[in-house]
């Protein structure tokens, strides 16, 4: 519902509303827009998998423990 539905309450006493219409979460007064917060989410989703496929050390360098194999 848009917060304007619940009357006689400020919005930092608003645990938790949802504003369809602007797709914004209202959580204790601070507003979250989820569409952002998805897009966001989307731009970040293919840098973290090709950092995760990407080796994070040479197993052949020899000040690592076990490294030169």
């Amino acid at each position: 519902m848009p917060p304007g539905a619940v009357v006689g309450m400020a919005e930092t006493d608003m645990f938790r509303v949802f504003d369809p219409t602007t797709t914004d979460l209202v959580f204790w007064g601070d507003r979250y827009n989820v569409r952002e917060i998805v897009a966001e989410a989307e731009r970040l989703l293919p840098l973290a998998t090709a950092e995760a496929a990407r080796p994070h050390w040479n197993p052949d360098d020899p000040s690592i423990p076990g490294g030169s194999r």
